[in-house]
């Protein structure tokens, strides 16, 4: 079976919470259940936190989801979880800005009206192109060596 890569969405104070507690668990609302049962292990999480619009992390799953309401996170639950192995972890503040590649995602040039490109962005789940994902994960590769 094909790997398929996915956007993890994060504000910034969900991914520093995320860090703190040692990057092994990726969770979302109840809403995104169906979204998170599709995915397998061995699937890649393209890390994006929203408002910055900065990819940050690449993180591969490692379990089939499940729920849990453990508190990892201070103002949400994310029942809807699985386990994940960090590759690349960027602090938000060095991630790579999504417009800086708008030029190179074929996601952009689907957009009817390109000043609408965070729609792309505002669901966590969504399934990249190989070819986007690639780049994005190229891209935060070469910063993860800065």
């Amino acid at each position: 079976m094909d790997k398929k890569y996915y956007i993890a969405l994060f504000n910034e104070e969900t991914w520093n919470e995320f860090l703190e507690k040692g990057s092994l668990v990726y969770g979302t609302t109840s809403k995104e259940q169906r979204r998170m049962e599709a995915t397998n292990p061995g699937d890649l999480l393209i890390c994006y936190v929203a408002k910055l619009s900065y990819f940050v992390g690449l993180l591969e799953i490692t379990s089939k989801a499940y729920l849990d309401d453990h508190p990892i996170w201070k103002n949400d639950i994310y029942p809807v979880r699985v386990n994940v192995r960090p590759i690349y972890s960027l602090k938000a503040i060095n991630g790579i800005p999504v417009l800086g590649l708008k030029e190179k995602l074929s996601m952009f040039g689907k957009l009817k009206d390109p000043r609408n490109w965070g729609i792309i962005f505002r669901r966590s789940l969504t399934e990249l192109q190989k070819h986007d994902a690639k780049l994005i994960i190229e891209e935060l590769r070469a910063a993860s060596e800065e």
